[in-house]
């Protein structure tokens, strides 16, 4: 199953918990129980200092979580409150607030700060085209097809499908033409559907023409089938591309390639798409202007 790289959701999940953090933290520095601590906090605080206290992180962890163009901001802008803040508090009451604890957290802050301004971590915040764990979900079939263009008719098979596009392999001499638009039937769970495409990219090789086809010009009512049938394959546990590893499963592997080879602090993210892709035909390729996107 596709998942948010474990740096982005580790990093906002500490933000989270942020607040629980400095409670016991506080607690201990002043020699006071959780209990009164709270009471302190509930009955001598300000809105501004419950919010700096309690707020501004899981703000900001909401911010790193969701992956998007103004989680950057967001997160920069909580980070240099929390800063003033506790410059502000070291001023007033220098003995709760000691400047070593200002430092302390000034440096976290800016080490948190670079992370996000590296390039890996930047760009999955900045550009939606490599944030692969929002792509919409391919399941894994078998469903037999008609596939249609003009007044020829191949059969096929889909062995894969999402929202988007399929992927059709069609055996024989019989080849669609790729440049022609087409029309796709088959029945899912007694439901005939007919959808309408083009080809994308498609390759030939052991007798077989396979094709990634990209649906277009659908109608609302073919939406809609479209949908129901993808929520009804994830409802029955159907297969998904590239596996259905479960959360524990995904955070030990990224755990043991961390520690093996280093790898996983930045999130992996899929390369930009290039303006050209590559078309296979047998051995030989030909360039299209045209990108894959079944």
């Amino acid at each position: 199953m596709a998942r948010k790289p474990w740096p982005i959701v580790i990093l906002a999940m500490f933000h989270f918990l942020e607040p629980v953090f400095k409670i016991l933290f506080y607690s201990l520095l002043w020699d006071m129980p959780v209990s009164r601590f709270l009471t302190y906090m509930q009955y001598q605080s300000s809105f501004g200092e419950l919010f700096l206290f309690l707020g501004a992180f899981p703000i900001a962890g909401f911010a790193i979580l969701s992956v998007k163009k103004w989680s950057i901001p967001t997160f920069f802008l909580v980070q240099v409150i929390t800063v003033a803040g506790h410059i502000y508090y070291h001023r007033v009451a220098p003995k709760a607030f000691p400047i070593s604890l200002i430092v302390s957290v000034t440096v976290a802050n800016l080490a948190v700060v670079t992370y996000f301004l590296m390039p890996a971590v930047r760009i999955a915040y900045l550009d939606p085209r490599v944030r692969w764990w929002e792509a919409k979900p391919r399941y894994l079939v078998n469903l037999s097809a008609k596939a249609i263009q003009g007044k020829k008719s191949t059969e096929g098979n889909i062995s894969n499908i999402s929202e988007g596009g399929i992927f059709l392999t069609c055996t024989g001499k019989a080849a669609l033409a790729v440049e022609e638009p087409i029309t796709l039937q088959f029945d899912f769970l007694n439901l005939a559907m007919t959808v309408t495409g083009r080809i994308r990219h498609f390759s030939t090789g052991s007798g077989a023409h396979k094709y990634g086809i990209q649906f277009s010009d659908l109608t609302r009512e073919q939406k809609t089938n479209m949908r129901r049938c993808i929520a009804v394959l994830g409802t029955l546990d159907y297969e998904r591309q590239g596996g259905n590893e479960d959360a524990v499963e995904s955070l030990k592997t990224w755990v043991r390639t961390l520690v093996k080879t280093g790898r996983g602090l930045m999130p992996e993210v899929k390369s930009l798409p290039a303006k050209k892709t590559q078309v296979s035909v047998g051995s030989d390729t030909a360039t299209s202007d045209k990108s894959v996107a079944a």
